[in-house]
């Protein structure tokens, strides 16, 4: 993986690079990214410049003998953890073995691929990973020998945030007192969520989301986008490209869109039973994909007022979504919006808690039924 295979950073991409020629690259670097955009793909790249033997001044050679083990993922002296789903297919064999493998798969596919997308390459959807005090035990171990063909050994973290408190309590020390060589990169999407003993020991670097100019360009010259639609779809992806990428082949999110329908018409007429019944539908879904649909609500409800208050330019939507906003953009307003999206991301926080979904979804609908019923609007 090369920084020139990963779209955007360029100025975060320059910025690594001289902090690696001027040998003054931090023992532990946090990469504080987004959602789809590269992350990994972009702590991995720097992994490899780091090793390069023939490295340019932007990017590795990709051809060095360092380099082609590096893309085929049998370095023995690069470690990843990554959050893992429960009993999956990523615990049943060895960490080097199933998981380098299963990364480099997708990384070969996506490599802007996200959380769930690596729980499904799992074979463990539904589920939300953690990254284990095993799991902490095993680099512990591993960086306890010398490196075997490298001057050190490079760590790489991606999503600190799912570490568990033991977990942490055994990476502390190591990266407070690291052994000779050793070099972590960690790699977040939710820099507020790392735990503070954690966070407090790693300098920290914002890569910013993904330019839509650069997503417009791609999304034409490899995807045979036309203008208008890579354009759209662009503005849509909100710097993610592998948001981008989804709604290529999501048709416009029409069951999505079609939930978002039925929520918001039974709410403003206040019909508890059909709410109670659209709650017990959704409730059959597993949780991550529970918290994927409503984070897509609330992208709706935020384009909703956008029209609303006569922004269309920041309204990013399809025509389907478009048409249904324009004519609920009226009930969503300046006295009930801050009240929906702050109920929307309760309820994201409870399900990431693992709090009860039935319960969760039925008391969220009869919330809206009171936020944008008849009687309040």
């Amino acid at each position: 993986m090369k920084f020139s295979d990963i779209l955007g950073a360029s100025s975060a991409k320059k910025y690594l690079c001289r902090l690696v020629e001027s040998d003054r690259l931090p023992h532990a670097l946090l990469l504080d990214t987004h959602e789809g955009t590269g992350g990994l793909a972009l702590a991995i790249a720097l992994a490899q410049y780091l090793i390069c033997k023939q490295r340019q001044p932007t990017d590795a050679c990709g051809e060095c003998p360092r380099c082609i083990r590096m893309a085929k993922g049998t370095l023995n002296d690069i470690h990843y953890i990554l959050p893992e789903p429960g009993a999956g297919k990523a615990s049943a064999d060895s960490p080097l073995e199933a998981k380098n493998s299963m990364l480099q798969t997708l990384l070969a596919a996506n490599p802007y691929f996200t959380e769930q997308q690596w729980y499904a390459q799992c074979a463990q959807t539904g589920k939300q990973g953690i990254i284990s005090a095993a799991a902490a035990d095993r680099l512990i171990e591993q960086l306890s020998l010398r490196p075997y063909e490298l001057p050190f050994r490079i760590t790489i973290v991606w999503l600190p945030e799912r570490m568990n408190d033991a977990a942490a309590n055994k990476l502390l020390k190591i990266i407070e007192d690291p052994p000779m060589g050793a070099k972590f990169l960690f790699v977040t999407e939710h820099f507020s969520d790392i735990l503070p003993t954690i966070k407090s020991r790693l300098q920290r670097i914002v890569i910013p989301p993904i330019g839509v100019a650069e997503i417009e360009q791609n999304l034409i010259e490899h995807h045979n986008c036309t203008p208008s639609d890579a354009l759209r779809i662009a503005k849509q992806a909100m710097g993610s490209y592998d948001k981008a990428l989804s709604s290529l082949n999501a048709n416009d999110h029409l069951e999505e869109l079609a939930l978002f329908k039925r929520l918001t018409q039974a709410a403003y007429r206040n019909a508890y039973l059909e709410l109670a019944e659209w709650a017990n539908e959704i409730g059959k879904m597993d949780r991550e994909s529970v918290k994927s649909l409503v984070e897509y609500f609330a992208h709706l409800f935020r384009a909703g007022f956008m029209i609303n208050i006569d922004q269309p330019n920041l309204c990013y939507t399809s025509p389907a979504e478009t048409a249904f906003l324009e004519k609920f953009a009226p009930y969503i307003n300046g006295r009930n919006v801050g009240f929906i999206l702050y109920e929307l991301s309760s309820l994201i926080a409870h399900l990431q808690r693992n709090g009860n979904i039935g319960i969760l979804l039925s008391d969220f609908a009869f919330r809206m039924a009171k936020l944008i019923g008849a009687k309040i609007v």
